[in-house]
This record gives structure tokens, C-alpha cells and sequence, in this order.
């Protein structure tokens, strides 16, 4: 699973360390919420003001990822 979730990272344009580093700047930084990459970033604010968008990517993300077989069906 970690093979598959590096792969999808990668893919994403994310790298598992810039997240862990990311994660680790918001914590020291007592951030109570922390956006790793602008992709994530883009998704939160389309979510805040245009809510039925926001469920629809996150809708058709998860699909992809339960096809790749990233997530169980």
C-alpha cells in the first residue's frame, strides 16, 4: 500500500516528504488545519464557496483512486 500511495502521490506532483514536511511546519506552527500541496489548497477554498463542486471532484477523485485500486471498493 505505501508502493501504491507514493506512486499516487507522485503522480499528484506531491512527494510523501513534502507533505510530511508540510505537516510538520503547520504542527510547530500550532496550525489547527494544514494544506500540503496548492492542489489541496484549491480543493478546500472551492469546497468553502461552492460546496456542490467541491463534492463532485471529491466524488470523482475517490472513484479513480477506488479504480486504481488505491481505496477499497
Amino acid at each position: 500500500l505505501v508502493e501504491v500511495m507514493d506512486g499516487f502521490l507522485a503522480k499528484v506532483g506531491t512527494s510523501p516528504q513534502a507533505i510530511a514536511k508540510a505537516t510538520i511546519r503547520g504542527v510547530e506552527r500550532r496550525q489547527h488545519l494544514v494544506l500540503g500541496n496548492s492542489g489541496a489548497k484549491t480543493l478546500y477554498y472551492i469546497s468553502k464557496f461552492i460546496p456542490a463542486l467541491g463534492d463532485k471532484m471529491i466524488d470523482s477523485a475517490y472513484k479513480r483512486l477506488q479504480k486504481n485500486g488505491v481505496v477499497a471498493p
